[in-house]
């Protein structure tokens, strides 16, 4: 399908369609691990998302039926407690199974996985892509996830002016101003941070990660469900958070 690009400058992937491209091919990311698309999802605190792809053609008809392919290689709340995602799939509605359909037989993009790589200042999703259906997904993950990685680093790196002049509210996220920070989330997957938390603090927090309520977790530990509250309250304390949500996701991006 031949696109005027001219029409979609507004899209940020077309914009700069070229210098993506370029950076792409300096990477030699198909040499080096087999991957021949990627999409970089900056996901902020207010819940706004910002794409970058090598896919201007697929950018376009994401577009223009108004981003209705919300699966689950960008969604969040599927992802939570994990560091990568393998997609499966989804009971799409009739809009996104099309969309689908046209993505792997008409372009050629056939997702494989994402990375979810988590900063209180933003998340990132890193969606890996081939051009054909892999079956062998898990394999081809632990394979490149590395060489995926330092791609993501510098490509991110390259593109931070675009990315801070399309966000501008965005500009003092220490995350996009610091290289160093920056390596660290997308290299380690998780922030390691010493956090003041007591033992039993820390078995209560593994069970809200799956999803124990106070009285069943009064009951595993062997005390009283006030107690557990009060372990509750100093831990969003401790964390900074105000929902068991909150503390359960910061709980993975410390590596509690």
């Amino acid at each position: 399908m031949n696109i005027d690009f001219s029409k979609y400058e507004h899209i940020d992937t077309v914009r700069h369609r070229e210098k993506i491209k370029r950076l792409f091919t300096e990477y030699a990311l198909i040499e080096k691990t087999g991957i021949t698309n990627f999409c970089i999802c900056i996901c902020f605190r207010d819940n706004r998302k910002y794409y970058l792809s090598n896919m201007p053609d697929w950018a376009v008809l994401w577009h223009q039926v108004g981003g209705s392919r919300s699966d689950e290689v960008f969604d969040l709340e599927l992802m939570k407690h994990k560091n990568y995602f393998i997609p499966r799939k989804s009971d799409y509605d009739m809009v996104q199974n099309s969309l689908v359909l046209k993505e792997e037989n008409e372009y050629g993009y056939f997702d494989t996985y994402s990375l979810i790589r988590r900063h209180v200042d933003c998340t990132f999703i890193l969606l890996a892509l081939h051009n054909k259906r892999m079956d062998n997904m898990e394999d081809i993950y632990v394979d490149t996830r590395n060489e995926f990685e330092n791609f993501c680093i510098y490509f991110i790196e390259n593109m931070i002016s675009e990315i801070m002049q399309s966000n501008r509210e965005y500009r003092v996220l220490q995350v996009l101003c610091d290289r160093n920070l920056l390596e660290k989330v997308i290299k380690h997957g998780t922030i390691k941070k010493i956090v003041n938390l007591t033992e039993r603090e820390r078995e209560c927090i593994k069970l809200l990660i799956i999803n124990y309520v106070p009285k069943t977790i009064a009951r595993t530990m062997g005390i009283s469900e006030k107690t557990v509250r009060n372990y509750i309250d100093a831990i969003k304390d401790k964390l900074g958070c105000v929902s068991i949500g909150d503390v359960c996701e910061k709980a993975v991006q410390y590596d509690l």
